[in-house]
């Protein structure tokens, strides 16, 4: 499993949201969070 954080740096300044934990296996990859991925402004 992976946790992937939701930082963005834009010009404006930074975004932030919930992270995602992600399941990988041979087959691909199924999203195991189940938060919106909401941007917020910092």
């Amino acid at each position: 499993t992976l946790h992937m954080p939701n930082i963005l740096c834009s010009e404006n300044g930074y975004l932030f949201g919930p992270g995602a934990h992600v399941l990988v296996t041979e087959r691909g990859a199924e999203l195991l969070s189940q938060t919106p991925p909401t941007l917020h402004r910092a």
